[in-house]
């Protein structure tokens, strides 16, 4: 059997964090940046003992940045790929102005403030624009979900389903009442999820490559819900976008 794959294509993966870090790994496996493809990863974070409980890397990364921390893994595990780093910000305006260089853009950065500035330039951009896949987790890992852009059809994009700041539109909400326990410090907030959480959202942001890789990948909006999970669940397809988007709908 003949598996579809990234062999020779242009992938940035912006987000090395929970997500992200499986995602590389994944990616790396299904061929990027091999012969004659890249794999750029992107993110400006450092490796924290607070990470181990949910990301691929482990103690021998500790204090490196997240970026190169996953290159020296891919590398160790599949030699001889062509990996781009960048210890910066995903949002940084050099990385965002150059998106017309991909094949495949994928957002693993799981916070809308990053996702909605990611998704405003993949809009905003002239020209050739890549596939943009948006990955992230819901709640407390009560279930993870993922968005597939293109700018040549008219669905929902991230800014529909959330604006940064607000709640999330009803009508794309996959926890409709629910809300997250989260602990709040000093200088940062952290929501506690199960481990699986992050090799769930990667492993439904993989299934959407491989679909794209086939040419068909419908639905666009995707959730994978825990068995546990006993709420009101939202049907997996293709929305609209929503006439109160500032991003999608003045374009």
């Amino acid at each position: 059997m003949e598996q579809p794959n990234l062999i020779g294509k242009n992938i940035a993966l912006l987000g090395c964090g929970a997500i992200g870090g499986y995602l590389g790994l994944s990616l790396a496996r299904l061929g990027a940046g091999a012969s004659g493809g890249k794999l750029t990863l992107i993110d400006s974070d450092i490796f924290q003992e607070e990470n181990i409980g949910r990301h691929a890397l482990g103690k021998a990364y500790l204090h490196r940045m997240k970026a190169s921390a996953l290159k020296q893994e891919i590398a160790q595990q599949i030699p001889d790929l062509n990996i781009e780093v960048h210890n910066i910000n995903a949002c940084n305006r050099s990385i965002l102005k150059n998106i017309s260089n991909y094949d495949l853009i994928i957002d693993a950065t799981a916070k809308i403030e990053a996702s909605e500035t990611i998704n405003k330039f993949f809009f905003d951009s002239d020209g050739k624009t890549p596939p943009l896949i948006h990955s992230w987790i819901r709640g407390n890992g009560e279930c993870v979900q993922a968005l597939y852009n293109d700018k040549d059809t008219n669905y929902a994009c991230r800014s529909c389903i959330n604006k940064s700041g607000n709640s999330i539109r009803e009508e794309y909400d996959a926890l409709k009442g629910m809300t997250a326990a989260r602990s709040f410090m000093a200088c940062a907030d952290f929501t506690p999820f199960a481990v699986s959480a992050s090799m769930s959202a990667a492993a439904l942001t993989i299934d959407m490559i491989l679909d794209w890789l086939q040419g068909d990948v419908s639905p666009r909006y995707r959730t994978r819900y825990t068995e546990k999970w006993m709420g009101e669940k939202i049907e997996s397809k293709d929305y609209a976008p929503s006439l109160e988007c500032h991003i999608c709908k003045i374009n």
